[in-house]
């Protein structure tokens, strides 16, 4: 069952998490690291292009993409906008200029549970969204003359800002103390894992791909936020091209590799056990490595005979 206590318990996050610079960098997807553009006239050296028909929204921001759904040319406002199925990421900007939001869209299905919450915006037949807001004040988002924002990236991450607006726990010792995030294990380039399940009342995990929620949070050795990564359990690469998530879809046991507690790794419900993922770093990634924790048991392989270094370790 969904945790009765859920809104009341986002309402007491929101009112006691912190707000700090999450970073100074914004790079997309693991082994490629892309970087991102933090202004608009970047984007636009990057061949990112404000999405045609799109306005202001209040709190995201102006959206861009690289390339559009035909049908979102038919549209009329910032609801009917849409990125393509190869190219599902949206940045927002500030009518300044400044990041202040990003999207990622997803094609096929989506879990219910998270659907049901508001974790996703439905954007068409098969065709769903999720909104990442970067910016406590928004107040100045459409205002080409407001002051600019002192930090290039945000200051919070908030899943959903327009809806159920989930705050993700900026520091390690904040998700902690919420005791609703599961930790996961440690990649380099990321940091350690943190887990929310939607059918939990605390920190523990149903084992149903239905529960997860589609955004994990990851902390390097200082606490702070490092990462995010978006989950879908309806795979979202192509035969011949990766759509701009991770290179490829993880089969169950990679899925589970993130996690310490393997053996109870089940994602109950996944119909075809695979996970598209595609995450997003908010600082340089070669800045974090596992053993920076000190010694780590790290093995990805499903056996756990197999060492693999820097990728998910756990304490020794």
């Amino acid at each position: 069952m969904l945790k009765p206590s859920f809104k009341f318990l986002l309402f007491l996050a929101q009112a006691s998490l912190s707000t700090a610079s999450i970073g100074d960098q914004l790079s997309r997807v693991y082994t490629s690291y892309i970087q991102q553009p933090l202004t608009t006239s970047s984007a636009s050296a990057a061949g990112f292009t404000m999405i045609p028909n799109s306005s202001c929204d209040p709190t995201l921001g102006y959206a861009y993409s690289k390339q559009f759904d035909d049908r979102s040319l038919r549209g009329s406002g910032a609801g009917n906008v849409s990125a393509s199925s190869s190219s599902p990421t949206q940045l927002y900007f500030s009518a300044a200029g400044q990041l202040t939001g990003l999207s990622v869209d997803i094609y096929g299905d989506v879990e219910q549970t998270p659907f049901k919450m508001g974790y996703f915006d439905q954007i068409g037949e098969s065709h769903y969204r999720i909104s990442v807001g970067l910016r406590s004040d928004t107040t100045g988002v459409c205002q080409p003359d407001a002051a600019p924002y002192s930090d290039p990236v945000g200051d919070v991450v908030i899943v959903q800002p327009n809806g159920i607006a989930v705050p993700i726990p900026l520091t390690e010792a904040e998700a902690i103390a919420t005791n609703q995030y599961h930790k996961g294990s440690c990649f380099d380039g990321m940091g350690f894992h943190y887990f929310l399940d939607l059918k939990t009342s605390d920190n523990s995990m149903s084992w149903e791909s239905d529960g997860l929620s589609p955004v994990v949070v990851m902390y390097n050795i200082d606490g702070d936020i490092n990462a995010i990564f978006f989950a879908s359990s309806d795979v979202q690469q192509g035969m011949f091209s990766t759509n701009e998530w991770e290179p490829v879809p993880l089969p169950e046991f990679a899925m589970c590799g993130n996690f310490c507690d393997r053996d109870t790794c089940t994602f109950k419900g996944n119909p075809n056990g695979m996970w598209s993922t595609m995450h997003f770093y908010f600082k340089e990634y070669k800045a974090v490595t596992c053993t920076d924790w000190g010694k780590m048991d790290c093995h990805a392989d499903p056996t756990g005979w197999i060492p693999t270094p820097g990728l998910a370790c756990c304490a020794a």
